[in-house]
């Protein structure tokens, strides 16, 4: 009777011991699956990521071009400004204008009817 309670234990522990490992190499396939998942994952970043990093480069490059040309705008803007603050405060008799007008219309009539003759 003991040889059999025995035997029953010992066949008991080898099938929950190849269950276990059963188990194991199951979880272990999948986490290896997922690890190499993972590793293509990072190395998909880490090329994104050079990739970035080469495209600040070049923008650092352009940045200094940039406020340059900002200064200048900025600096068109002031002129622009100050002229326009000129203009308003001498601004022209709207006679004086037409005056001129007509003056440079008749300039302009008669140096084409020279050209014609």
């Amino acid at each position: 009777m003991w040889i059999i309670i025995a035997s029953l234990l010992i066949l008991g522990c080898l099938i929950y011991m190849s269950v276990t490992l059963l188990g194991y190499t199951g979880h272990a396939s999948t986490l290896s699956a997922r690890l190499k998942d993972l590793e293509l994952i990072i190395l998909h970043k880490s090329e994104r990521l050079e990739d970035y990093r080469i495209r600040a480069e070049q923008f650092q490059g352009s940045v200094p071009i940039l406020k340059q040309k900002t200064n200048l705008l900025t600096q068109w803007i002031g002129a622009l400004k100050k002229q326009k603050a000129q203009i308003g405060k001498n601004p022209r008799p709207d006679g004086a204008t037409a005056k001129e007008r007509d003056a440079a219309v008749r300039r302009g009539m008669t140096a084409v009817t020279k050209r014609k003759s």
